[in-house]
């Protein structure tokens, strides 16, 4: 059965135009210039050893690797997200890539 959906009253090309439109040049610059101080000390590209040579035809086989928190870490977890205004799952990548 096919769901019999109104027409939207208005696309997502209208919103994008109505967001340009109230994005000036000064307003552009000055959330660049945020954007730039905010990332001026990230960490550059993650560069991973690329020693070995890719097959020719890709496998797609992975592992994976099964890590449980408990209660207590979750905690510390949240904590160090709110306080860095992150979610759970950006400090967890932020720790992923620690880690690598």
């Amino acid at each position: 059965m096919t769901p019999a959906w109104a027409p939207l009253p208005i696309q997502y090309g209208d919103f994008a135009l109505w967001q340009r439109q109230a994005l000036t040049d000064e307003r552009a610059a000055e959330l660049i210039a945020w954007w730039r101080g905010h990332l001026a000390e990230a960490p550059g590209v993650l560069e991973l050893v690329t020693d070995r040579p890719r097959p020719s035809r890709p496998t797609f086989a992975a592992g994976s690797c099964a890590v449980v928190l408990d209660g207590a870490r979750l905690n510390r977890l949240d904590a160090l997200a709110a306080r860095a205004g992150a979610t759970r799952f950006m400090a967890l990548l932020a720790l992923f890539q620690l880690q690598l």
